[in-house]
């Protein structure tokens, strides 16, 4: 409804969210950055609230996200409800609105509704603010406070000058949009409520805007006793196993319920490559999407288990060419109260942290969402990344398709190519309970990767990459060969022969594809990055010379697979 184009995600399926799903969404916007507005009022201007009339949905909205779930119908309060349509007429209204000069600011109405909306303009633009209450358009008569933390959807608050109001009037009008003038800016820095001329508040932005700060009583997190896999040999009914995992199977029975090409901006589309690319036609460049988390890293191990996350999720854009530029984040975690879940939390934000340090890339947003748990039950402790990555040039994508006749090749970290399996999502899919030590990443490593496989792909050498992340390297092969629907024949000299080699997540390699190998090695010696030449696409099986199975096959189990365990 509201013409935003859906062209990639990830969904990962635990116990643990059975009855607390999460749902996080990254929406990228883009801007000429002479027409970029900020939330900053000054004094001396008007506010006008422009969208939808004021309801009693999403009260205390803001409050329920870190709230303690029961079984209680009053929730049902809190939860805003969308209008689309509406929601479309206001994007469109707010980007001519935006070219008035007289516009000095402009906020969503997001969580916590009027309050947090104009105490944050004022409290930016160091002024005050008056509001008339009975200004307000609503839907039926409200209290007080019911106007002031209304979380009601597709509402959008603006600071005018006063020569720009009948401007946004003519707008607003041919939108056939409400509109109320509610309030004004102040030089003083109050914040003041009117209700029918009688002053019901009187504070300070900064009480509203300066949250008071307590320190978390943390304790380490209680691991399962290690399990020591017993290094199984590898078998055809492993690998469709696998495949047919919810965690691995295809999620078109998903994204496909979404238009991934409205706006003709969609260059690439879900499941091509490991991130999804969006043209920017006003300069021919090109910009990169993904989403990654890792709950059962982080669980185990949150510090390192976040930074492989940010690690994973940069991955992903480098191996299709794109440059890592920012991440946003959403923080998912039951109560901080419980210390074991202060740990998960503290010790995620540092290891976000340097990761992102050491990587040069800015977090540029974030949202927090805490006391997911229910009854006694909490959600595995869920940091999602989001990466922004950017290329100049189409020339500069890297598919993630692996072709006939190329030769494939691990190269980064460790590339003995033996790991620990027990946290990794194979192992949790297999045995049902998570044990294990998870993998560091080498962040010199990463950036060297990038440096090399950029040059690798600008000399015309490399044909297709791919990260090596879930399910190892196994998970990155058949996604590299269902890409380019080519068989695969493994490497005489390569021991890829058990379930540890095949599934463990050893962090900070790729998976390559190239055309010509000797030129290749002659350049990975060169640049002292370690590699193993693993085997050859070619054909229409998947040949581990112990065992063949038919790519046809598994290509029809991963199609099918999450379609009817679930939706069926």
């Amino acid at each position: 409804c509201i013409g935003i184009p859906n062209i990639g995600g990830e969904t990962f399926f635990d116990d643990s969210y059975n009855n607390l799903p999460l749902v996080n969404v990254l929406a990228t916007g883009i801007v000429h950055k002479d027409k970029i507005k900020t939330a900053k009022a000054i004094a001396d201007c008007y506010i006008i609230l422009i969208g939808s009339a004021t309801g009693k949905d999403g009260l205390h909205g803001a409050s329920f996200a870190s709230k303690e779930l029961e079984n209680n119908h009053e929730n049902k309060l809190s939860i805003q409800i969308a209008d689309p349509f509406m929601g479309k007429l206001l994007m469109e209204s707010s980007l001519e609105i935006m070219d008035i000069p007289e516009v000095i600011a402009c906020q969503d109405c997001g969580a916590a509704g009027i309050l947090s909306t104009t105490s944050e303009m004022a409290y930016k633009g160091n002024c005050g603010v008056e509001l008339y209450l009975d200004k307000v358009h609503t839907q039926s008569e409200l209290l007080s406070e019911e106007i002031m933390l209304s979380e009601t959807q597709e509402r959008m608050v603006f600071a005018v000058q006063k020569c720009g109001i009948e401007k946004i009037k003519e707008i607003t009008n041919k939108h056939q949009l409400p509109m109320s003038v509610v309030g004004k800016t102040t030089i003083d820095k109050g914040y003041r409520l009117f209700l029918n001329d009688e002053l019901v508040a009187n504070v300070t932005p900064e009480i509203l805007n300066e949250p008071p700060t307590y320190k978390l009583k943390s304790a380490s997190i209680k691991k399962n006793k290690f399990f020591k896999h017993p290094n199984s040999k590898l078998t055809a009914e492993c690998i469709k196993k696998v495949i047919a995992s919810p965690n691995f199977a295809s999620k078109k029975s998903i994204f496909e319920q979404y238009d991934y090409m409205i706006g003709n901006r969609t260059a690439i589309k879900p499941t091509e490559f490991g991130s999804s690319g969006v043209w920017l036609f006003e300069n021919d460049t090109y910009i990169s999407l993904n989403m990654d988390s890792n709950p059962l890293q982080v669980y185990l191990n949150p510090y390192n288990g976040a930074i492989n996350t940010v690690l994973e999720s940069y991955r992903n854009a480098v191996a299709n060419g794109f440059e890592p530029k920012a991440i946003t984040n959403c923080l998912n975690f039951s109560s901080p109260e419980n210390p074991e879940i202060a740990y998960q939390l503290e010790n995620s934000i540092k290891g976000i942290t340097k990761a992102c340090k050491e990587l040069n890339i800015p977090v540029v947003s974030g949202n927090v969402s805490l006391y997911n748990e229910i009854e006694g039950r909490k959600i595995l402790p869920t940091p999602v990344i989001g990466m922004l990555g950017h290329t100049n040039s189409h020339k500069n994508i890297i598919r993630t398709a692996f072709k006939e006749n190329e030769t494939v090749y691990v190269i980064g970290n460790q590339i003995d190519l033996h790991s620990d399996i027990g946290g990794s999502v194979y192992f949790r899919e297999m045995h049902g309970f998570l044990s294990g030590k998870v993998a560091n990443s080498n962040i010199k490593m990463d950036l060297k990767l990038q440096n090399f496989l950029f040059s690798l792909r600008d000399k015309d050498i490399l044909k297709g990459c791919n990260d090596i992340s879930k399910f190892g390297i196994l998970g990155a092969l058949f996604e590299s060969l269902r890409a380019g629907n080519v068989g695969f024949i493994i490497d005489d000299n390569t021991k890829l022969i058990n379930e540890i080699e095949l599934f463990g997540e050893i962090q900070t390699r790729y998976l390559i594809s190239v055309c010509d190998m000797i030129e290749t090695e002659n350049y990975l010696k060169k640049s002292k990055i370690p590699f193993k030449k693993i085997g050859v696409c070619s054909g229409k099986m998947l040949d581990f010379r112990s065992f063949k199975i038919e790519i046809k096959e598994l290509f029809e189990i991963f199609d099918n697979s999450l379609y009817q365990k679930v939706w069926k």
